[in-house]
């Protein structure tokens, strides 16, 4: 059920979404590559800007406690019948997105 086309579609979008606007709106931090923000923390860091390389950190932790808090979803809701867990991880992924 999670891998169904049109789910996969829409959240390849809003990601992409999500990133560019991030990007390119709130300095130039990613909402979702993790991996182009370690690679923007690191540059900094070797150019010797720390003030720079900080503010990547935060979108960095973020994404760490999202990680942990779907684990614990998956951790509570595992037998649940009604909803699969990775269903309630997109629903408050919504929620916080329209918060």
């Amino acid at each position: 059920m999670s891998e169904a086309f049109p789910t996969v579609a829409f959240l390849a979008l809003s990601g992409g979404l999500q990133d560019a606007y991030s990007y390119l709106a709130r300095g130039q931090v990613f909402a979702n590559a993790q991996t182009g923000n370690i690679v923007l923390l690191g540059g900094h860091l070797v150019a010797g800007d720390l003030p720079g390389a900080l503010c990547y950190l935060a979108p960095l932790a973020a994404f760490v406690c999202g990680v942990f808090s779907a684990a614990a979803v998956r951790t509570r809701l595992q037998k649940a019948e009604r909803l699969h867990w990775r269903q309630v991880v997109v629903l408050g992924e919504v929620v916080l997105l329209v918060v």
